[in-house]
């Protein structure tokens, strides 16, 4: 029986490389795949992942490579099969996280801002193609739209003036509930799904930003 190995909690990118590497929309839902399969017990094979992210497994190798090189993922098992070894990945910590010092002594303002930049296109790519798939299911599919009628997709922007105590306490509380959501997990036996949950808050600069207040729900009430 295939086994995963024990799991760091945390990952801390040191290096601008690693971040250019986790900064790809496929990278990350790889990962993101892996380790969803690893909370259940699970590993993943290159082909079983082409499946999830729906991309040719031809494609995959070399994005599974440099997640390998650069300590991202690992191989926790290989089997033989029809003779050829396929090799079972896990994640190797449950978190990522960016060291602060990278985007400071050593690094030029440019470097800085295009990786900063190109992790939040790859963050909102990855939440795109969640929710155009998303929305192509619960507008094709009456079935999935009744099921997750009490879940309904959410899209919200908003903008408030509000203290700098405000936006701190305000940050806390976020970021308590995104551990929250981070550590849940199904009771046993019960029918489970994979919700993604994208958080961005942020300052805004310039007093008339292009959207005040946006509030969609995706799934149709009836």
């Amino acid at each position: 029986m295939l086994k995963i190995l024990p799991i760091n909690p945390l990952y801390t990118i040191t290096d601008l490389e690693t971040l250019k590497v986790v900064s790809d929309p496929l990278r990350m839902q790889i990962i993101d795949r892996i380790g969803l399969a690893n909370q259940l017990g699970e590993l993943r094979t290159v082909k079983q992942l082409a499946e999830e992210v729906d991309t040719p497994a031809s494609k995959l190798y070399y994005h599974i490579n440099m997640l390998e090189k650069h300590g991202l993922i690992t191989i926790a098992d290989t089997q033989i099969v029809s003779g050829i070894i396929e090799k079972h990945y896990q994640v190797t910590a449950h978190s990522i996280t960016i060291d602060r010092e990278l985007f400071s002594a050593g690094t030029s303002t440019d470097e800085r801002a295009e990786a900063i930049i190109s992790l939040l296109d790859s963050t909102l790519d990855s939440t795109r193609a969640d929710m155009v798939r998303l929305v192509k299911n619960i507008m094709t599919d009456d079935e999935t739209a009744r099921k997750f009628k009490g879940v309904q997709g959410q899209i919200t922007r908003e903008n408030a003036r509000i203290s700098l105590l405000q936006a701190e306490e305000f940050n806390r509380r976020l970021l308590a509930l995104m551990d929250e959501f981070h550590n849940m997990s199904a009771p046993e036996g019960e029918e489970s799904f994979i919700f993604g949950f994208t958080v961005v808050f942020h300052p805004v600069f310039g007093d008339k930003p292009a959207v005040s207040h946006l509030d969609l729900e995706l799934t149709p009430d009836d």
